[in-house]
């Protein structure tokens, strides 16, 4: 029987996504080749709808739409 532990599965998942940084930046701040915009997987609330028909009749009828 396979057992897996989930119990601290989303602060793993937390701490692979949103803390990624350096300890000490100043050993690689004379280093740096480029700089971008922090980024997340981000997050949305909405019903999901497929076609831009439906997203533009379900957002006049005040409903939060996600576009597929």
């Amino acid at each position: 029987m396979l057992v897996i532990d989930i119990s601290n599965l989303f602060g793993n998942l937390n701490c692979l996504l949103f803390i990624m940084q350096f300890e000490n930046p100043t050993l690689y701040k004379d280093n740096v080749i480029a700089t971008g915009l922090p980024a997340s997987p981000g997050a949305a609330i909405g019903q999901i709808v497929f076609t831009t028909e439906d997203a533009e009749a379900w957002h006049a009828q005040g409903k939060a739409v996600i576009l597929v």
